[in-house]
C-alpha cells in the first residue's frame, strides 16, 4: 500500500497559492467541500461511495470497500493512496502529511488494472488504534498510474476521491445543540414551506441530526409531522446549517380546502441526542382564494350590519 507522497501536499498547497490570486477565498476549502457535496467522478474514472461512515471500537476491525469503474475505452491502471485531514478553526481542511492514522488501513492493492468499462469492488479492513474516543477523517485516493509511474512516485493523471469518517470508541454521544430556526420566508403564499436551522456539535463525534418538524395550524389541534431527512454531518466543534422542508399531502390540501390559509406553529424536535432540543417558529400560509374568501365574509358581515341597522330604524 503507499501512502501520499509529500509531492502530493506540495502540489496541493502550490494550488491553493496560486488560485487565491485568480479567484479568491480558500481554494482547499472549495476543493474538499468539492469532494464532499458533488460525485466522486471524472471523465475517465468513477469511485463510489463518495462518502461513506462507520462506528467501530478502538482496535475492532472493520470492513469497508469502494468500487472503481473504468469509464475509458481502453485498459488502465490504479493504484490507491490513503491520507488523513482534519479541520482547522476557519474550517478549512488540514491535510495531514503522516502515516500514523494511515496505517490503521490494510487489504489495500498496490496496483490493479481495469480494461475499458469495467468496474472493481476493492475491500479493505480498518483497525483503529486511536489515542482518544472521537471522529477521525480519512481520504481514499484512486490514482489513474502505471507499473513505471510508481516506481518514481510521479502521478499526473486522474485523480478521484472517497472520503471515509470514522468514529471510534464508546462514547456515543452526539450534542447536538440548536443555536436558530427560522422559516425561510414569514410569510409564504404556497407549499412546500423551507425552514432553516442551524445546529453546533459540542461532542467528540461527528453527528447527523435526525428528527421532525411538527406543524400545527393555529386554530386547530391537528399535527402534521414531516421527517428532517438530513444526510449532511455537522463535525465535532462545527456549526452548520440545514434547510429543510414541508409539503403537505391529503385530500384535504389538494381537493377539499381550496381556501387554505391560516397561522401555523411548527416545532423542530431532535431526537438523535441527549439534548433532546425543540425549538418553536411561526408562518403564516396565504392565498389568493383564501384572501377574496375572508374579504368576502368581512363585505357580508358588513352588510348585514348595516341592513340590520336600517331595518331597525
Amino acid at each position: 500500500m503507499h501512502f501520499i507522497h509529500s509531492s502530493v501536499y506540495n502540489c496541493t498547497i502550490f494550488m491553493h497559492n496560486l488560485l487565491k490570486k485568480v479567484v479568491g477565498g480558500n481554494f482547499l476549502k472549495i476543493f474538499f467541500y468539492t469532494l464532499l457535496f458533488f460525485p466522486s467522478t471524472t471523465s475517465a474514472l468513477t469511485v463510489s461511495p463518495a462518502i461513506s461512515d462507520a462506528q467501530v471500537e478502538n482496535h475492532d476491525v472493520i470492513e469497508k470497500s469502494i468500487e472503481v469503474t473504468n469509464d475509458s475505452d481502453s485498459i488502465r491502471g490504479y493504484s490507491i493512496r490513503v491520507g488523513s485531514f482534519s479541520q482547522l478553526d476557519d474550517g478549512t481542511p488540514n491535510i495531514l502529511d503522516n502515516t500514523e492514522y494511515v496505517s490503521w488501513f490494510s487489504g489495500l492493492p498496490d496496483f490493479f488494472e481495469l480494461g475499458p468499462r469495467e468496474n472493481r469492488k476493492v475491500t479493505y479492513f480498518v483497525t483503529p488504534n486511536a489515542p482518544a474516543t472521537g471522529s477521525y477523517f480519512f481520504t481514499l485516493f484512486v490514482v489513474e498510474t502505471s507499473r513505471d509511474a510508481m516506481s518514481t512516485n510521479v502521478q499526473t493523471n486522474s485523480t478521484v476521491a472517497s472520503l471515509l469518517f470514522l468514529n471510534v470508541g464508546k462514547d456515543n454521544n452526539q450534542n447536538l445543540l440548536v443555536t436558530s430556526f427560522v422559516p425561510k420566508t414569514t410569510i409564504v403564499w404556497s407549499t412546500p414551506q423551507k425552514f432553516i436551522f442551524e445546529v453546533k456539535n459540542s461532542g467528540k463525534i461527528f453527528a447527523i441530526p435526525q428528527g421532525e418538524l411538527r406543524i400545527a395550524p393555529f386554530f386547530s389541534n391537528t399535527i402534521y409531522a414531516a421527517s428532517l431527512g438530513v444526510q449532511k454531518r455537522v463535525l465535532p466543534d462545527f456549526s452548520r446549517q440545514y434547510e429543510v422542508g414541508w409539503n403537505p399531502q391529503g385530500i384535504w390540501w389538494s381537493s377539499l380546502n381550496p381556501f387554505r390559509f391560516g397561522i401555523f406553529d411548527v416545532d423542530l424536535v431532535l431526537q438523535n441526542t441527549e439534548y433532546s432540543g425543540s425549538l418553536r417558529t411561526r408562518f403564516i400560509l396565504l392565498s389568493p382564494s383564501g384572501i377574496l374568501l375572508v374579504v368576502i365574509i368581512i363585505l357580508y358581515t358588513v352588510w348585514r350590519f348595516v341592513y340590520y341597522k336600517k331595518s331597525v330604524v
